[in-house]
């Protein structure tokens, strides 16, 4: 989450984009398969305008991602305790040397 805040341009983009990833992995689960864009609007009851406006601004924040899909897979497979909270997985970009 820290980092989804660091690059969000606002605390609203910051929240739609942690909400994405939640509902995003969530209809994943359901489905077995990453979600189209119309099984997301239709899921979350959204308009696919707002979907794509969600997904470009992850994308903003996670360039050369093309959706949660491979980032929510990481974090679960960082996961070392079955009930720590997927969100609070420790996330350090590439780009640093954190």
């Amino acid at each position: 989450m820290d980092l989804i805040n660091d690059r969000a341009g606002s605390p609203r983009d910051g929240s739609r984009v942690v909400a994405l990833f939640q509902e995003w992995d969530l209809l994943s689960d359901e489905l077995g398969r990453e979600p189209t864009i119309a099984e997301f609007s239709k899921r979350w009851g959204v308009s696919t305008a707002t979907v794509n406006r969600d997904l470009r601004d992850f994308r903003e924040m996670f360039p050369g991602e093309r959706s949660p899909s491979r980032i929510l897979s990481l974090l679960w497979d960082a996961m070392t305790d079955e009930f720590q909270p997927l969100m609070a997985v420790r996330v350090v970009p590439e780009d640093t040397d954190a």
